[in-house]
């Protein structure tokens, strides 16, 4: 994770994180600050934010992972702007950074945030105008999500473009990131639709504790789960 300052790519050693997979047997996969925005109306400032993770992904390539995170998360309001136009926004920031991605053999990923029927318009688009682009699907956002945007809905659109998931806990109100079995999400029905829609890719445990105890916790409930349905 990429999330300066505390998490900056010039202050990390890329030699130690590659040993690091080695030792573990472990690959990586990249994901960059959520608060640098994507849907920029001022042409410089898009060109900026694409430099910047241009140069995440130049990171990411280093160290030998090629599947990078970037997120939706909207920063203008779509009462006051078209939401065709933030559409364009985005697109026009991302494409400079999927042409240097696709030089590296890097895939990059779209993460949802709070989402509801405007945005999964401006997605629509986004994903419409950049078939390269693929979806990376966070279930802790989508439990404090507008009501309407269900699990199946998104499997329904993006299932062909998904190839990373993010899943942690929550009280349905806003990102918490809690240990699984902790909220009110429901992980059995979470986890059979993600396989009856045939997922079998990465997905990773966002769960944010000192504690190792509740992360390894998790582990154990999602692939028991995972293994019984």
């Amino acid at each position: 994770t990429l999330e300066p300052p505390c998490s900056y790519r010039d202050n990390l050693k890329e030699e130690e994180i590659i040993q690091l997979f080695k030792e573990l047997n472990m690959f990586g996969v990249g994901h960059t600050a959520w608060y640098f925005p994507l849907d920029m109306p001022v042409e410089k400032l898009q060109v900026a934010i694409s430099q910047n993770f241009i140069k995440d992904i130049e990171f990411f390539n280093r160290i030998g992972i090629k599947k990078v995170t970037l997120h939706f998360q909207l920063n203008l309001s779509l009462n006051l702007f078209d939401n065709s136009k933030i559409s364009l926004y985005i697109v026009k920031t991302l494409k400079p950074i999927l042409k240097r991605a696709k030089e590296l053999g890097i895939e990059i990923m779209l993460e949802n945030g709070y989402l509801d029927p405007l945005r999964i318009k401006v997605l629509d688009r986004i994903f419409e105008e950049l078939p390269e682009l693929k979806f990376h699907l966070d279930i802790g956002h989508l439990n404090f999500s507008h009501p309407l945007i269900t699990l199946e809905l998104l499997m329904d659109r993006f299932k062909d473009k998904l190839i990373h998931v993010h899943i942690s806990d929550n009280l349905g109100e806003s990102d918490l990131h809690l240990p699984l079995g902790c909220g009110t999400l429901d992980l059995e029905q979470t986890i059979k639709i993600l396989k009856q829609y045939g997922y079998n890719d990465t997905i990773t445990l966002e769960i944010f504790t000192e504690n190792e105890f509740y992360v390894l916790e998790s582990k154990r409930i999602f692939k028991n789960l995972w293994n019984s349905l």
